[in-house]
């Protein structure tokens, strides 16, 4: 479970609306949360029913040793998987933005700024827009565009050389109002990166791209940045949600704030990240790199089986058809305990319901034996790849065909 910060104490709704609350949730007297990582504002009814404003704010069990941007930069790096991030981590840009103090870890801020560039490599490669922009300029025996009139003549009044002519007229250019909001951000990364001493290479790198496809863009004052002045293109549909990410950007690297005891506090847009979401995708990613037919949970029509008048949902989160396998990935570090106490129950149990579910069954295909059940987890010690042939992969004693395999998000090496 991650570590939990509430306050004040505030009742937590139903389960489906966990993610609203960063995955906190009531146990008895006690307040328990799922692998969330986020931070919130929350409102309850305190005495005489008025209701209060707070904060709760979720951090990782496991603050130290897992790299949020790598496995989000591998992830983005999948053209299948990239299509399909959006319930890793999630931004609330209407809420007001939340104070915190500057030597609380920033989570979100590295999270946004992966898929800003990547987002920006995706732009430079199909090309930057252009548009016209007005230029006004006084011409020497020489006309270009519309005369000014008035100004022409007031300017030739006491002219006894070389007539002048103001011209207006218009450029094809790249220094587009889109174009300097994003280049603008990009230094404002970079500043980031150098205040914070980010040095991964795969930042570095990507940066480095962005700054040399913007190069002929100037950068414009942050206080200028008419987000409302922008146009949308068709043709042009990777702007849109480069932009919302820049506009967020903007906003959270340029307003500090201080607070009653004259404390500079940095602010930070109402997020949360969902680990287990982000690891499954990130074994999505190393699923298809070594199997050639992969088929992911988010494919599948939704469909469920009714059991003890309770309807299941049946939604594996990969199937791999050509290997006659079901696999699970758990966000969980009970790996070390396998041996002593055994897999809980309920994954058990969850994954034995997918193997004889008629419709995993006809995704898996004909098969003369029943599917081998695999599960994912992460461990400090594991591999950092996935193959299922390897020595690591255990079989799980007293299960048939129940596997577990151990997944290493703690490295450099990713």
């Amino acid at each position: 479970m991650s570590e939990v910060i509430v306050e004040p104490d505030v009742m937590v709704p139903p389960e489906d609306q966990r993610a609203k609350y960063l995955g906190v949730y009531q146990e008895g007297r006690f307040f328990k949360a799922d692998y969330y990582i986020g931070l919130r504002w929350v409102s309850w009814k305190g005495e005489d029913n008025i209701m209060q404003l707070g904060v709760i704010q979720t951090r990782p069990k496991r603050s130290s040793g897992i790299p949020f941007m790598k496995l989000l930069l591998k992830c983005l790096s999948d053209e299948t998987v990239s299509q399909h991030l959006g319930e890793c981590y999630r931004l609330f840009p209407d809420e007001p933005m939340i104070p915190s103090p500057l030597d609380d870890k920033d989570y979100i801020t590295p999270l946004i700024m992966c898929e800003f560039l990547v987002r920006i490599k995706k732009i430079i490669k199909k090309g930057i827009k252009r548009n016209f922009q007005t230029h006004k300029k006084v011409l020497s025996n020489n006309i270009k565009g519309r005369i000014n009139v008035k100004e022409s003549l007031r300017l030739n009044i006491s002219q006894t050389s070389i007539p002048r002519v103001s011209c207006r007229y218009q450029v094809n250019s790249l220094n587009c109002l889109e174009n300097r909001i994003l280049k603008t951000t990009l230094l404002k990364i970079d500043s980031y990166c150098k205040s914070m001493y980010i040095a991964e290479p795969e930042i570095q790198n990507l940066l480095a791209y962005a700054m040399y496809g913007f190069q002929e863009i100037d950068p414009i004052d942050v206080s200028n940045c008419n987000f409302a002045q922008l146009n949308e293109s068709p043709f042009f549909k990777e702007y849109k949600p480069t932009l919302a990410l820049a506009k967020i950007l903007l906003k959270t690297f340029t307003y500090p704030v201080y607070s009653q005891e004259g404390e500079q506090k940095r602010c930070t847009i109402p997020f949360y990240i969902n680990m287990p979401e982000l690891f499954e995708r990130y074994c999505e990613v190393l699923l298809r790199a070594q199997y050639a037919n992969v088929k992911a949970g988010y494919q599948f029509d939704g469909y469920s089986e009714t059991r003890c008048g309770h309807a299941v949902p049946i939604r594996p989160d990969f199937l791999l058809p050509d290997e006659n396998m079901i696999v699970d990935s758990k966000y969980k570090y009970w790996g070390e305990f396998v041996r002593r106490e055994g897999i809980s129950k309920e994954d058990i149990a969850q994954l034995s319901l997918y193997a004889r579910h008629e419709g995993v069954l006809r995704r898996l295909g004909e098969h003369p034996v029943p599917p081998r059940i695999q599960f994912v987890y992460p461990k400090d010690t594991g591999k950092l790849a996935i193959d299922f042939s390897n020595s690591a992969n255990e079989k799980v004693k007293d299960i048939v065909d129940c596997f577990t395999y151990p997944l290493r998000i703690s490295s450099d090496d990713i």
